[in-house]
Parts: C-alpha cells; structure tokens; sequence
C-alpha cells in the first residue's frame, strides 16, 4: 500500500513541475528564465517543455 501512495506522490509531483516549467516564461519567474537562456548557463531554459508526461 505505501508503494502505491509513494508512485501516486511522484506522479503529483511529476505534474506539477511540469506545469511550473511551462509558466516559468510568463509570470514572477521570467527574469531567472531569462537568465538561463544565455549560452553561459548552458541555454538550459531553451528546452522546451513536454506537453504531457511520458507513459
């Protein structure tokens, strides 16, 4: 039963992060997306969110 919650929990999780990378862009955020953008952080903000979670 724990391992059951514990899967749930991560797949909650999952979502939710999901969600704050693809509004990162456009709310409080922006300023840290930009800077991220820059090739001296790695351009790591230039990969694009998935739509949905991979099964």
């Amino acid at each position: 039963m724990m391992l059951c919650s514990f899967q749930l929990l991560k797949k909650e999780c999952a979502y939710m992060i999901l969600k704050i990378q693809k509004a990162v862009a456009r709310g409080p955020l922006k300023v840290t997306y930009e800077k991220y953008l820059h090739p001296d952080q790695s351009s790591v903000a230039a990969i694009e969110a998935n739509d949905r979670l991979p099964p």
